[in-house]
C-alpha cells in the first residue's frame, strides 16, 4: 500500500536508504520496514496521528509503535494490533485508530536461534548482535518464551500543546510482570540511523496470553527462541 504522504518524501527516502551499507530499496514485502514519523519528532512532541491502524496492518505483520496522543505503547504479533495504556490494560484498537510512530515489516526471519540459560537484557542483546550478519543493517528481532522476569512500561495520554516526550516518561507506569511467558517485538537500528530512529534496540512486549505488557525496559530470559529478519527496504510516511 502507498500512503498519499509517501509521494512528498520520496527522494528524502532514496538519499536515507543509499547511504554505504545499506541494501538500498527493495520493496518485496518480506523486507520492507513501514516506518512511521521520526524519532526525532516524537521526541519534540509530534503525538498527532499520521495513519491508522489499518494501514498498519496493511503493510505488515510484525512491529512497534504509539497511539495520537501518545495513548499507549503498540505491539503487532502475527497480525494482530495491541494496544497497552498506561493503566495496564490490553485492548485490540479499531482499524480506524490512529499512529503517530510506527516500526511495521511483514515478518519473515532468516536466522533463528535457541537460548536455554538465563540471562540479562545486555546478555541478551549481545546474543543477539552477534548473530546479525553486519552492523550496518536494520534488524527486526523477535524473542519468544519463558521470562524470569520483565518490566515494563506505558504513558499517559496527552493534550495539545503536547510537552517533549522526556517529560512524558516522567509520569511512566511501570508493570513488573514476571514470572511471565510471552514476546518481545522490536527492532536494531544501526547508528546512521539515529534521529530517524533510536540507534540500538527498541523492544516491546506482550504476555502469552495477551493481558500484560508495554516497552520493555528491563528484562531476563530464561527459555526463549530469537527469530531475525534483515530489512532491505525502506517507505517512510512522514508527519
Amino acid at each position: 500500500m502507498v500512503h498519499p504522504h509517501q509521494v512528498a518524501v520520496v527522494l528524502c527516502i532514496v538519499l536515507l536508504v543509499m547511504v554505504p551499507g545499506s541494501a538500498g530499496i527493495d520493496d518485496t514485502p518480506s523486507s520492507n520496514l513501514f516506518h512511521v514519523s521520526a524519532y526525532s519528532l516524537l521526541a519534540d512532541g509530534q503525538y498527532d496521528g499520521v495513519v491508522t491502524v489499518g494501514d498498519l496492518k496493511n503493510n505488515g505483520t510484525f512491529g512497534i509503535g504509539g497511539y495520537e496522543h501518545m495513548d499507549g505503547e503498540l505491539l503487532m504479533l502475527d497480525g494482530t494490533v495491541w494496544q497497552i495504556t498506561n493503566d495496564g490494560k490490553v485492548s485490540e484498537p479499531s482499524d480506524d485508530t490512529k499512529v503517530c510512530f510506527a516500526n511495521i515489516i511483514d515478518f519473515s526471519p532468516t536466522i533463528t536461534h535457541q537460548v536455554n540459560e538465563t540471562l540479562d537484557k545486555a546478555e541478551v542483546y549481545t546474543v543477539i548482535t552477534d548473530l546479525f550478519p553486519d552492523d550496518d543493517t536494520m534488524y527486526a528481532v523477535k524473542v519468544t518464551g519463558d521470562f524470569a522476569d520483565m518490566q515494563a512500561r506505558s504513558v499517559p495520554s496527552q493534550n495539545p500543546p503536547y510537552p517533549p516526550l522526556s517529560e512524558v516518561i516522567q509520569n511512566q507506569s511501570i508493570f513488573d510482570l514476571g514470572p511471565v511467558t510471552g514476546t518481545l517485538t522490536g527492532f536494531w537500528f544501526p547508528d546512521w540511523m539515529a534521529g530517524v530512529n533510536v540507534a540500538g534496540f527498541h523492544q516491546h512486549f506482550i504476555s502469552a496470553d495477551n493481558t500484560s505488557g508495554g516497552h520493555a525496559l528491563n528484562y531476563t530470559i530464561e527459555n526463549v527462541t530469537i527469530s531475525i529478519q534483515p530489512v532491505t527496504g525502506f517507505t517512510y510516511i512522514h508527519p
